[in-house]
């Protein structure tokens, strides 16, 4: 069964300067984030894969990382995202980058 996630999340930004030294690049990125469906904040452990993407609608993503049971507290979740698979510093160069979140399964 299909429960319809409404995603709160805040505005993610990846926003580095392409004359900041490669070595001062982070290896990983925080990131909060809330999720609810209609009766509200959820709670659970989850499954939850991000994924970068130069385009704001198709392409293919340019990073994916799975993270496998996050704990979903009062709709708050929060991952480190780099954590698994290492986040190459070409990435912030200075473009406009767009992120997916994909819980158990659904797009939000």
């Amino acid at each position: 069964m299909t429960t319809r996630y409404l995603a709160l999340l805040a505005a993610f930004c990846l926003v580095l300067s392409a004359t900041t030294a490669v070595a001062q690049v982070p290896h990983t990125v925080g990131y909060a984030g809330h999720i609810e469906n209609d009766d509200g904040p959820i709670d659970g452990v989850f499954n939850i894969e991000v994924s970068v993407y130069q385009t704001e609608r198709g392409g293919d993503a340019i990073w994916t990382e799975s993270h496998r049971d996050v704990d979903v507290i009062a709709g708050d979740f929060f991952l480190s995202l780099g954590s698994i698979l290492e986040l190459d510093p070409s990435l912030f160069d200075e473009r406009r980058l767009y992120l997916e979140i994909v819980i158990a399964g659904e797009v939000l």
